[in-house]
């Protein structure tokens, strides 16, 4: 997830984007939940992920990656915050990405 992506989330409770997938539009959100557990669901062509609000709390100012859980159906969910690429990408603007943790290093 982008720097404002994870600001939203952490603000607002919600964030969602669209994606255009051919002449329909795919929509994917993610929402805090009173739960305990990560889970998911499909409503109207919108993938909506729910997270406790404890993973929530901070993560826009902390060290956090993302954080991660399988649902009692087994779908593996998986929520991070992107990093800008280690080789810039001309097509891609990652100018609201998190700078990469490994950026000045060599191999």
């Amino acid at each position: 997830m982008s720097q404002t992506e994870v600001d939203q989330i952490c603000s607002q409770g919600k964030v969602t984007t669209i994606c255009p997938v051919g002449d329909q539009r795919l929509s994917y959100s993610l929402a805090i939940d009173q739960s305990d557990c990560m889970h998911a669901n499909i409503q109207h062509g919108n993938i909506t992920v729910y997270v406790p609000q404890n993973l929530i709390t901070g993560w826009a100012t902390d060290q956090r990656v993302g954080f991660d859980d399988t649902t009692k159906d087994g779908l593996y969910l998986l929520v991070e915050k992107d990093f800008q690429c280690l080789k810039p990408r001309s097509y891609e603007d990652e100018s609201d990405l998190y700078i990469n943790p490994n950026a000045g290093e060599s191999c």
